[in-house]
């Protein structure tokens, strides 16, 4: 949309009623500004009864492309304005942080959100493009932030994509070993009196900060450098299918990998 000027974005929400699709709201940051790509990444997610909506948008351009994040909640006949700005609390210019978006209403018990965003440009240890993704916990403060732990690799793009389904979730880091890759994590796996959070409403973060809770890495040994394997992924945690999209597999047609049962 061009609004703010071109590339400032924005997101369109629709609602079907019998056969027919109609645009019931239009989200926007509220800073209109060119070049932000708020829109370039959404996830939506619904409470367990289905009366409330949870959309998270990206705008990875924003602040010179250090990125920010935004959710809005609501029904969808009454939406309501912007609820919460998100950012890294160590952002810096070409982290691309909103690159990738993610969120889940269902996984804790209280029905707050579990918002996941990735930052595929951060610098992680000093390693440039290592890439990064970011939880955030609706608590009273809702950014309880922490750094998914991961071995840096140069330019290798962690958090380029990211879903969530049930207990589990799943990044992709599409330069991983130069072929691509995606890693999955398990949130089950977090026990409620683990420091630093110890506190059952917080159990849905704890995997970002213990290593032990990452389930499994899918890669195709026998692909090729620059497939870009882990630049889209999908999961179902019903079924345990792991979904991996590699772009430029195929001498460039692209391709698209499945798992099953590693979650």
């Amino acid at each position: 949309a061009r609004a703010g000027g071109f590339y400032a974005g924005s997101a369109y929400v629709y609602s079907r009623q019998g056969s027919n699709w109609s645009v019931v709201r239009t989200l926007s940051s509220g800073t209109f500004a060119p070049g932000n790509a708020f829109g370039a990444a959404v996830d939506i997610d619904t409470n367990s009864d289905a009366t409330l909506l949870s959309v998270v948008v990206g705008a990875p351009e924003q602040f010179g492309g250090a990125g920010a994040a935004y959710l809005f909640r609501g029904p969808s006949a009454n939406w309501q304005p912007l609820e919460q700005q998100l950012m890294a609390d160590d952002a810096a210019m070409g982290d691309r942080f909103g690159g990738a978006v993610a969120v889940s209403s269902r996984f804790l018990a209280s029905g707050k959100d579990v918002v996941v965003v990735g930052a595929p440009g951060a610098t992680v240890s000093g390693i440039s493009k290592a890439g990064a993704a970011y939880g955030f916990l609706d608590d009273a403060q809702f950014a309880k932030l922490v750094r998914v732990p991961l071995t840096p690799q140069v330019e290798t793009r962690f958090g380029a994509a990211i879903a969530i389904s049930g207990p589990s979730i799943v990044v992709g880091q599409p330069g991983w070993n130069l072929r691509g890759a995606a890693h999955s994590y398990s949130l089950a796996a977090c026990g409620v009196n683990k420091p630093p959070y110890g506190s059952a409403h917080a159990v849905g973060l704890c995997f970002f900060a213990y290593p032990a809770n990452k389930t499994a890495t899918y890669e195709m040994l026998s692909g090729q450098s620059g497939d870009n394997l882990g630049a889209a992924v999908a999961l179902d945690a019903a079924t345990g299918h792991v979904f991996v999209g590699a772009p430029d597999a195929a001498a460039g047609g692209g391709a698209v990998f499945y798992w099953d049962s590693h979650l």
